[in-house]
């Protein structure tokens, strides 16, 4: 399967880097980038040969407008999809590679915006993305401590796993117009309970003093 992920995405772009970029039609844009948000959002994705490549394509194509910031917010739309379940879920019936993947893929589709559209996507709907992410978080922390340990991520990867969601959670509230209530942050503490999960949360409590600091999105735009 990771080879067909592999020629398909591998032939998507060479077929669309032929042609230049102001012939391309809106139409054909449009399925190319379904296509290859289907290879970056499958499971064998990340193993693939040209992932990088395919990530640095999409990111680019998510740029050209009118029609980017359309298909930016469809793509923010399917992480949220996956991650809305995810948040509300406090059992091993979670698929915790698959979440972490979509989280990976919320925040990739967020750096393509400028800052703008992504505080845009942010605020919307009083601050509902930010609240998913802070909700998702708080739900990955609480099923580690009632799920056994073959339903949970091992290390090193659940260092990597939760480092990275408090990474997408100061992004999301630099963005917002709230901040993380105060009740939010003790929950979190309480539930970092190894010495990683803590050196992670104070790492995070130290970045956070940057937060009224240009978005890591501006810098990246």
């Amino acid at each position: 399967m990771s080879e067909f992920c592999s020629s398909l995405s591998d032939g998507i772009i060479a077929d669309v880097q032929a042609m230049s970029r102001h012939e391309l039609q809106d139409d054909v844009r449009t399925e190319g980038l379904n296509l290859l948000w289907a290879v970056l959002i499958h499971p064998e994705a990340s193993a693939l040969k040209s992932y990088e490549k395919l990530r640095h394509y999409v990111s680019v194509e998510l740029r050209v407008e009118p029609k980017g910031s359309d298909h930016r917010e469809r793509f923010v739309r399917s992480c949220v999809s996956v991650l809305d379940e995810s948040k509300t879920c406090i059992s091993s019936s979670t698929d915790e590679v698959k979440s972490l993947r979509m989280m990976k893929l919320l925040d990739f589709v967020l750096c393509t915006c400028p800052l703008q559209h992504a505080q845009q996507i942010v605020q919307a709907e009083e601050n509902a993305l930010a609240r998913m992410v802070l909700e998702e978080l708080l739900a990955y922390l609480k099923r580690r401590k009632v799920c056994s340990v073959a339903d949970v991520l091992a290390e090193p990867r659940h260092t990597e796993a939760l480092f990275f969601r408090l990474t997408v959670l100061r992004h999301v509230f630099s963005m917002s117009l709230d901040s993380i209530p105060v009740a939010a942050m003790k929950e979190l503490w309480s539930l970092c309970v190894s010495t990683n999960d803590r050196e992670s949360f104070m790492i995070f409590v130290a970045s956070a003093s940057n937060m009224d600091r240009p978005s890591d999105y501006e810098t990246e735009n």
